[in-house]
This record gives structure tokens, sequence and C-alpha cells, in this order.
């Protein structure tokens, strides 16, 4: 059975907010289902369907595309939040690129999940990370930041639900930096 969220001709949006990962209802008593939530890496999904079809190539390189550029974010991420040399960040970008640990995220179509989630979660670090650092930030600059991080966070686990898990990792950020 396909997922008629990624395949219909027409996009249903209340199937997409009451399907799992495998286009299965959630909350039909009847049918069961892991409650894998990831809507908007299903609209993904949807969007190479568009494009490719079932191709499985398109999905591919989608996902290749999408690692490269996790791993672009991450040397970003090192050299500007982390304060790292330019050339250290480029060799961890290069390391997180070329890391076997990565290969199912971007062999497998579903692994999607990860690298979206990946770069959502590094793009809130990056917002937000100029407050936690010693120089800080303004009140209203504060709490813009704030907002905004929780809302990628939000997006994060609507791409893969560890990615909720990153509330509890600020939480802890800003206990750290209260130690200071």
């Amino acid at each position: 059975q396909r997922n008629a969220v990624v395949t219909n001709h027409d996009m249903d949006w209340k199937r997409l907010w009451r399907t799992d990962y495998w286009g299965l209802e959630m909350f039909d008593p009847n049918t069961w289902t892991h409650k894998s939530f990831r809507p908007l890496v299903v609209l993904t999904f949807r969007w190479n369907y568009w494009y490719h079809g079932f191709n499985s190539a398109g999905f591919h390189i989608t996902n290749v595309a999408m690692h490269a550029g996790a791993s672009a974010q991450l040397g970003f991420f090192a050299y500007t939040v982390l304060r790292l040399p330019a050339l250290w960040s480029a060799l961890l970008a290069a390391l997180f690129a070329a890391h076997p640990v990565h290969s199912e995220s971007i062999c497998y179509v579903v692994g999607r999940a990860d690298i979206i989630c990946t770069q959502v979660l590094m793009l809130a670090i990056q917002v937000y990370g100029p407050c936690a650092s010693a120089a800080g930030c303004g009140a209203l600059q504060g709490w813009l930041r704030l907002a905004v991080t929780v809302l990628l966070i939000l997006v994060a686990g609507l791409c893969k639900e560890t990615g909720f898990t990153f509330f509890g990792l600020l939480v802890g950020w800003e206990a750290l930096c209260l130690t200071r």
C-alpha cells in the first residue's frame, strides 16, 4: 500500500496530520501503527515523487545533497559557534560527511528524517548560540532567538521524534552557562 499523502494528485492536509510516516491512520483502533509522526519528511517525499515518480535515483540524490548540506552546516557551526579554526572546522565537516555511521541516512530513503532533523537542530543551535556565549545578547534579542529556537526544535521534532529531546539539551546548555 502506498502512502496516499505522497502519491495522490491532490494534497490532503488533514490526512498528513493524522497518519504516520508510512501513511497508516494513527488514531484508528483497528489499525496497528508504530506512530512515527514525521509529516515534514513525508512532504519532502511528496516533492520527490512529483519530480521523479518512483524512480529511486531522485530520492537518493536528494538524500546525498541534503547530507552534503548537513556536513557543510556542521563545518559552519564549528567555525561560528564552537570557534574552531577554519581548517579544523573543514576537517570536522569532511569526517562527518565520510563517516560510515551516516551511510544508512544516505542509502535508505527513509533515512532522510535523520538528515533533516540534524539540519534543523544545527540551525537552532546557530540561532541560539550567541545568547549562550559569554558576551550574551540583549533581552529582546534573547527572547526572539529563544522563540525562533523553540520553533526550530518543534520543526525538528516533526521531522523525527528525537528532535524533541533537544529541549532538554537546551536546558542543560543554559545550566552550564549559569555555572560559568
